[in-house]
């Protein structure tokens, strides 16, 4: 209830002339009363719990701060959930059985505190039944002693509480904590154990028997301590294992000593590489310890073991392997063709197994994970036409789709995917009914050429179509110096290298002839060095039906100094028989360059050589097809489901 007392002031101002003015000024001033509760009754009264009801008469004209029941024997209060005007109830739980209550209601605001009048009730008896009782964790582990501890609830009947402890779940053993004890309220009992025998394990459970039944508690362990042994350790599997990762595991009992934990690991039983879990940490029961493992190379047996030192000695456990999986792999694939990007990213394009199939791009991670693949699927024929560029954000790719055949038939495209999500943004028709575009390259301005037989398509980035200019040679490969380009091919049936140099708008401006061996030849591969005006081209001759075998040779011209044609510097044979056909290069950077058999073959295996024809490192024969190169690693796809990862 709110009043509002008046003042009355009486003022005289005098101006000019003497007046009088009277005004009174009334200000309110509010006053705050106690609320008004009223205890009304108790009702769903169990062995644990009742209900008590109340009233809110009044709120004392001020927020209710809080509103509920109060037991007089404790002082709990129990809250109202909804504090408003008129009735309001409240649970009040945790009582015991058959015991005596006296409550009363309550409201506050911030005049104070009322209450209504006192209630008592008394609970009702608990209901006959079997003790209930819960096992919890051991404390104070030695070697010998340890003591448990349980929770019991409280029975109307008296109850028998023991522990039932041993090697296993039978608990051969029993420890009385009491008989016949009256348990009135949830009681925590213990009881210590001695005489144990050390570093052994032990199964326990409360048991507690009344005349209503017996009831145990859940099965829990404890291990003692080891007296006097250096820590036990157990090497476990590995888990977690991937292509660069795995997790290795184990189990050390430490005799709560400082123990410092370490794990092994190799290519072998050596254990030259040493990590470690823990140093200095005490370590009481069994214990299970891990350690990721990193950068590790895929497709890898490696060995590891657990070492743990204590003050009383150091102990190994047993040898154990794992084998990271396999990278850079894609199963039931034959991969032909790859190239990576400025972090090392690998892009790699394929057949899937059997000729008859259908082709697929996909990229792989630094690690060697698979990120993304694209299936290129027809109802006919589909397969890699040679030629992949990453650039820009874009994987471009050549692929022949709709073959009947699969052996230069088909329609020849430029698919350009991105090399975020693989989603193909574009494919363009460069070489219809053909099939046999062999290479791709790209010029300073991003555009893209595919040399075909006696003419070129150009497409711009975005894929369209901007020039088809007519060659008299079937050129096969092409790079550009300047505002220069250089095409290299061959006159198949009469036995001739080729080598021409074209200005912007393909108009030849000299052409360069081989040896003529007068039989099948032509180039596999063209690269050109700008600061050292040199080109270096891969060709080869033979001819199987007239048994003359083929030779690959690597040669390497000069481009003259009047820009009138080029000089021979050197010309080498690198490989013979009949797998030797397909020698292509790929530069590596300003001063050497790298050479292999494009469609693998056991005569030549990955080379590196210097400008002046010197080897500077290679592989053993038997390996070889397509490569890229990224830092000091060698990326092989030589026609199976997996790269081969060479350092140099």
């Amino acid at each position: 209830m709110k009043k509002i007392k008046v003042i009355a002031i009486w003022l005289v101002v005098a101006t000019g002339l003497a007046q009088m003015i009277l005004f009174s000024c009334c200000k309110p001033e509010v006053f705050t009363e106690l609320p008004k509760v009223t205890t009304v009754s108790c009702s769903d009264v169990t062995a644990r719990s009742a209900v008590i009801n109340g009233s809110l008469e009044s709120d004392g004209g001020a927020t209710l701060l809080d509103l509920g029941i109060i037991i007089l024997e404790s002082g709990q209060a129990y809250s109202a959930e909804n504090k408003r005007y008129g009735p309001f109830s409240v649970l009040v739980s945790g009582l015991s059985p058959d015991t005596d209550y006296a409550v009363k209601a309550y409201a506050k605001n911030e005049a104070g505190t009322s209450y209504g009048r006192n209630l008592s009730f008394r609970t009702l008896s608990a209901p006959v039944s079997a003790p209930v009782v819960t096992t919890m964790e051991a404390e104070g582990v030695g070697t010998t002693t340890v003591t448990l501890f349980a929770a019991v609830q409280a029975n109307p009947l008296p109850v028998d509480i023991s522990f039932g402890y041993g090697p296993t779940t039978s608990y051969r053993y029993f420890a009385t904590v009491g008989t016949g004890l009256l348990i009135k309220s949830d009681t925590v009992v213990s009881v210590t154990l001695e005489g144990l025998e050390d570093g052994e394990l032990y199964h326990y459970a409360v048991k507690g028997v009344n005349a209503a039944g017996t009831r145990y508690g859940y099965d829990f362990t404890f291990s003692t301590l080891i007296a006097d042994h250096a820590p036990i350790v157990i090497t476990q599997a590995a888990s977690e294992v991937g292509i660069t990762t795995a997790t290795l595991n184990a189990v050390v009992k430490a005799n709560a000593l400082v123990t410092s934990i370490s794990f092994e690991y190799d290519l072998a039983k050596d254990y030259g590489n040493r990590v470690v879990v823990s140093s200095g940490a005490v370590i009481i029961n069994d214990t299970t310890v891990s350690f990721n493992l990193g950068q590790l190379t895929g497709g890898t047996t490696y060995y590891y073991r657990i070492t743990a030192t204590n003050a009383l000695g150091t102990t190994y456990g047993a040898d154990m392997v794992f084998t990271t999986l396999e990278g850079f792999y894609i199963p039931e694939t034959e991969i032909w063709d790859l190239e990576v990007d400025a972090d090392g990213n690998v892009y790699v394009g394929g057949q899937f197994n059997g000729i008859y199939g259908d082709a697929f791009v996909a990229k792989f991670n630094t690690a060697g994970e698979l990120v993304w693949k694209n299936d290129i699927v027809t109802d006919q024929i589909d397969y890699p036409r040679g030629g992949i560029i990453v650039a820009n954000g874009v994987v471009y790719y050549h692929i022949v789709r709709n073959a009947a055949l699969g052996i230069g038939d088909g329609d020849t495209y430029i698919d350009a995917y991105d090399c975020q999500s693989g989603e193909l943004r574009w494919s363009t028709l460069v070489d219809p009914g053909q099939g046999m575009a062999p290479s791709l390259a790209m010029d300073a301005n991003g555009n893209l050429y595919t040399p075909r037989f006696q003419q070129t398509t150009i497409l711009n980035p975005n894929g369209e179509i901007i020039g088809e200019p007519s060659l008299v040679t079937d050129y096969d490969y092409i790079v550009f110096m300047d505002d220069d380009i250089f095409m290299a091919g061959g006159f198949m049936a009469y036995g001739v290298l080729v080598i021409s140099k074209f200005d912007q708008n393909f108009n030849e401006l000299w052409e360069v002839l081989g040896p003529d061996y007068s039989n099948s030849s032509g180039a596999q591969g063209l690269q050109i060095f700008p600061n050292d005006s040199l080109l270096i081209v891969s060709e080869s001759f033979g001819s199987l039906s007239e048994g003359i075998p083929y030779k690959s040779l690597v040669t390497c011209y000069r481009l003259r100094a009047d820009g009138q044609g080029l000089d021979l510097i050197w010309r080498q044979v690198v490989a013979e028989g009949s797998e030797s056909t397909h020698i292509f290069v790929r530069k590596y950077d300003e001063n050497s360059f790298y050479f292999s058999n494009r469609f693998g073959g056991s005569y030549v295996g990955i080379t590196r050589m210097d400008l002046g024809g010197n080897i500077l490192w290679t592989t053993a024969p038997g390996k070889s097809g397509s490569i890229a190169v990224f830092g000091d690693k060698v990326f092989l796809a030589d026609r199976t489901d997996r790269l081969t990862v060479y350092q140099q």
